[in-house]
């Protein structure tokens, strides 16, 4: 019986082990997205607030700095062939609020925006299949039936659609409809004063009803990838403090026994004097139990504060599908549920394991009872 219970631990160990890897794959996956600092403002339904972008614009000079996205369908011709993109009108902080790098050229500039001159960013994607590569700062391509300057090529993360940006100041020059916003990305500084407290009292001025909006805190949803892989650590380093007040505890008992059974013919100083190496074993095991137990226990208040701190934190299921920066948001979408299942497993796991030994350790005692 003791060799399947050791078969079944090993395996199990095994199993937390290539778990904890997977775990750590997806936290580098998310890590690379991007996300410190930032707070997405989203409607809670498609009914959001419509925010005028020079109020946007006033409050980035004001405040903080905050982008947004309008999304639209365009046709685009380099002269030869003409190709279907998604482009996507923001500001001119649009590039330095995502972190996204410039491969060649640089984005369109805040006078650009203010003078809605007629200049364009392509991704990756867009200026391989239109032009065939990236170092196409200062051609020209047509956009519906006027030319536009592309001032740079950038990494927005998606190898796959391509993407044109341009000033949303010249939307009305592409007939889009619309001069405002209905989700924001807003960037927090909190070295500066400007936390996420102060962000979300700072945004209700642009018209943000708490009834209608969630902020997202994005560096702490990636954060949580990372906490729920230490959780598991600190939930596996528990039980082993456990095992270890439950062995230290034991002995405790059998030096307890002996003790008293020599205090029964001598009195307490004569077993001390008599036995000092017993006396040193019952007290090295009475404080190490201690110490295991209270360790154990500040572990189970680490791991209860951050459980309760991921309520702080919202979902990202509670942001509606048509949000945009859908790119921003792939990774945290993508991984979020596997991420998920591999923590509740790994704590199924766990709790696995712990059964398996106390059922070992009672048989192992009542074999000598």
């Amino acid at each position: 019986m003791s060799f399947l219970s050791n078969k079944c631990r090993t395996a199990l160990l095994a199993s937390l082990a290539l778990l904890c890897v997977v775990m750590i794959v997806l936290a580098l996956l998310v890590d690379r997205g991007g996300y410190d600092n930032l707070l997405l403002a989203a409607p809670l339904s498609y009914f959001g607030t419509e925010i005028d972008l020079e109020n946007i614009e006033r409050f980035c000079e004001d405040e903080f700095l905050v982008t947004y996205e309008l999304p639209f369908l365009c046709s685009v011709s380099n002269g030869s062939n003409r190709y279907e993109l998604t482009g996507i009108a923001t500001n001119n902080i649009w590039s330095s609020i995502n972190a996204c790098r410039m491969i060649s050229g640089s984005f369109f500039t805040k006078g650009a925006y203010d003078t809605k001159a007629r200049h364009a960013v392509l991704n990756r994607s867009a200026a391989f299949a239109i032009f065939g590569g990236n170092n196409i700062a200062g051609k020209t391509l047509k956009i519906q039936y006027g030319s536009w300057i592309i001032t740079g090529v950038i990494d927005d993360g998606d190898d796959e659609a391509g993407h044109i940006y341009i000033p949303s100041s010249t939307g009305a020059l592409l007939g889009l409809s619309g001069g405002s916003a209905t989700v924001l990305l807003a960037l927090l500084d909190p070295t500066g004063g400007i936390d996420e407290l102060y962000a979300k009292h700072a945004l209700k001025s642009l018209g943000l009803r708490e009834d209608r909006y969630t902020c997202i805190n994005l560096q702490k949803a990636a954060g949580m990838y990372w906490e729920r892989l230490f959780v598991v650590l600190q939930c596996a380093f528990c039980l082993i403090q456990g095992s270890a007040a439950c062995l230290f505890f034991s002995k405790l008992k059998l030096y307890t026994v002996r003790v008293i059974g020599f205090s029964k013919k001598l009195y307490a100083r004569e077993v001390f004097r008599t036995d000092p190496a017993l006396t040193l074993k019952l007290v090295m095991n009475a404080l190490l139990c201690a110490a295991a137990i209270v360790l154990c226990t500040v572990l189970l208040m680490r791991i209860i504060l951050t459980g309760l701190s991921w309520r702080a934190v919202s979902s990202l299921q509670e942001v509606p599908a048509f949000t945009h920066f859908a790119v921003k948001l792939k990774a945290l979408q993508d991984y979020a549920g596997a991420d998920l299942v591999v923590f509740i497993a790994l704590l199924g796991i766990l709790i696995l394991n712990a059964g398996i030994r106390l059922y070992a350790y009672k048989g192992s005692h009542a074999g000598k009872l």
